[in-house]
Parts: structure tokens; sequence; C-alpha cells
């Protein structure tokens, strides 16, 4: 199985195709990933390739596909929105009961491919301190004097 996207990287001006491809005979590693939200799912292991516009092919190290940037509080505080390609290996979730699951000839896995997606926000540090500081103020001024001269 191979999936083939569409990408920008600073160091292609034109543009740059991404190659993911999976070999049931040969890339019968699964790991456990953690999300963000503390979920785990199986992923495979797999490569990823750049292919330039004038055809030369290249091991892509980074993997993400996707690089979206914000900016509501300016560049310091720059959001940056980012998706990669990974095959989730769901051989453990089928369901016996249901007909025509497509698993591998070799590796008997069953697995489908998805984006891993997440979020960076510069100098968050600075973000969660304001936060901090203005809602203990806020609790303060307003959840804590009634409850006194009440």
């Amino acid at each position: 199985m191979a999936v083939s996207e569409t990408t920008v990287r600073d160091d292609y001006p034109d543009g740059v195709y991404m190659l993911m491809v999976y070999n049931d005979r040969t890339m019968l590693t699964s790991v456990e990933h953690t999300n963000s939200d503390g979920t785990t799912d199986r992923v495979i292991l797999t490569n990823h390739s750049l292919i330039t516009t004038d055809g030369t092919v290249l091991v892509d190290s980074v993997g993400i596909n996707t690089v979206e940037h914000s900016l509501p509080l300016g560049r310091r505080y720059m959001i940056t929105g980012f998706a990669y390609e990974i095959l989730l290996d769901i051989t453990l979730s089928l369901d016996d009961t249901v007909a025509w699951w497509n698993v591998g000839r070799q590796s008997k896995m069953a697995v489908a491919n998805t984006w891993d997606t997440g979020h960076d926000v510069a100098n968050s540090n600075e973000l969660i301190a304001l936060h901090v500081t203005l809602q203990r103020k806020l609790w303060n001024e307003y959840m804590l004097e009634p409850l006194i001269y009440n």
C-alpha cells in the first residue's frame, strides 16, 4: 500500500511530493503510540520519502505533510498546527462477525492510513503564567470577597 500527498517544505520552493509505503511482507512491527489525550493506538513503523518535482527521491526524516501557522496574538505566540501520515494497526479491533476485513496476506495485520495531528504554541509557558495570574486575581476578586462579607 502506498499513499502519496503534496507538501511544502522550505528547502523545496516548487513543492514536493511525500510518499508513505507499507510492505505487508517486511513491515511487521507495530508500536504503541500515546496520543495527547492519553489514549493509545498501535501504529506501524513506516518510512516516508520525498519526491521532488525533478524526480529525485530522498528520505523524509520530518514526515510532516501539513503545516499551518496562526498569529492571533502576534508572532511571539505563533500557533503551528501540523499533521503527518501514519498507519494504524487495527488488527485487535476487528469484529470477527463481519466478513471481508482487508488483512495482509503475509502479516495477517489489518491497517488503516490516517493522520496524526497536533499543534504547538510558541512561548506557551508565558501564556499559561498569565492565565493563572488572571484566574487567581478574578477568583479572589469575584468569588472570595462575596463569601467573606455574606
